[in-house]
């Protein structure tokens, strides 16, 4: 099997030397935005019989599915997570997609990598790509 395994994992982005993302556990909204540098910060990657991916992350005790917003992504109690294609990238980082095969794709982004609590959002791809800001690291923790 490529690709990921189903399991808990900090992710990193590959731009700077960012803590690991996560949500921003103090935002007054239902919807928590993904943040670099967030509060709540373990992954739990599931991959599908499809070859893709749901990701849901714990916010004090409460399970959060990861959802696609327009281009916002935020974490959601309220089911089903987005689905997504996470692709294994030549040096050893990966990108994160929303699998779509008719419109240019649009990959999970930080526009300002080296800013505390910068959000997540979604973006078509920069040339040449995928830049440092669109690619990350999956880190196993167990």
């Amino acid at each position: 099997m490529s690709g990921l395994e189903t399991g808990k994992y900090l992710i990193q982005l590959a731009a700077g030397s960012q803590p690991s993302i996560g949500v921003d556990a103090a935002s007054g909204s239902p919807d928590k935005p993904v943040v670099t540098d967030g509060s709540a910060k373990i992954w739990f990657v599931k991959r599908l019989e499809s070859g893709l991916y749901h990701l849901t992350i714990e916010d004090r005790g409460m399970l959060l599915f990861i959802q696609n917003e327009g281009r916002k992504l935020v974490g959601n109690e309220m089911p089903p997570p987005s689905v997504w294609s996470i692709l294994p990238q030549d040096d050893g980082s990966y990108t994160i997609q929303v699998p779509n095969r008719v419109l240019p794709p649009t990959y999970w982004t930080v526009d300002r990598p080296y800013e505390m609590k910068y959000p997540v959002t979604l973006n078509i791809l920069d040339f040449p790509f995928p830049q440092q800001n669109q690619k990350w690291y999956f880190r196993r923790l167990y």
